[in-house]
């Protein structure tokens, strides 16, 4: 327990314009890593990688991910795959794409980082196929010139240090 004092809230943001009116100090927020009025360091860059839960194999259904991420059809182009297996659930949310794939429901173009406890834990496992690395990626955040003194500057280290792994 390395800040006792500190309160813990996620919260997940369907609009990316909402988190500007979220008065909120520290923010994780998905992107480039610039936002107006906000200083940031890097989490972990976006990796894209076909996972499936244990017994699941390339052919099984594909799981689609709406919104701003590259998809199924960017990671094809890029790695000249040819006739992607059918696609026959679609979500809105990285978090419950991934959960798809860990309940076998086919093959998820899954954010390696987001994946990374079921990875390890073996609830999912990389295809042995192509990933796709992405301009983009996981950004701690905090309004620009707020970590002046010693103490916010060790709380936003020990932030990182824990995101990080």
């Amino acid at each position: 327990e390395v800040q006792p004092k500190v309160r813990v809230m996620t919260d997940s943001v369907a609009r990316r314009s909402s988190l500007d009116e979220e008065r909120t100090w520290l923010q994780i927020r998905y992107g480039r890593g610039l936002w107006a009025g906000r200083d940031s360091a890097l989490i972990a860059h976006e990796v894209l990688a076909p996972l499936a839960a244990p017994g699941v194999d390339w052919g099984a259904p594909l799981i689609d991910l709406r919104g701003e991420r590259p998809g199924w059809r960017e990671w094809s182009q890029k790695n000249g795959q040819q006739n992607l297996p059918p696609s026959k659930i679609s979500f809105d949310s990285m978090e419950h794409a991934i959960s798809a794939a860990r309940r076998g429901m086919g093959v998820v173009l899954g954010s390696v980082p987001l994946a990374s406890a079921d990875l390890r834990e073996g609830r999912l496992r990389r295809l042995d196929l192509p990933e796709l690395h992405t301009k983009d990626g996981y950004w701690l955040t905090w309004p620009e010139g707020r970590a002046k003194s010693k103490k916010q500057r060790a709380l936003i280290e020990d932030f990182l240090k824990a995101l990080r792994g």
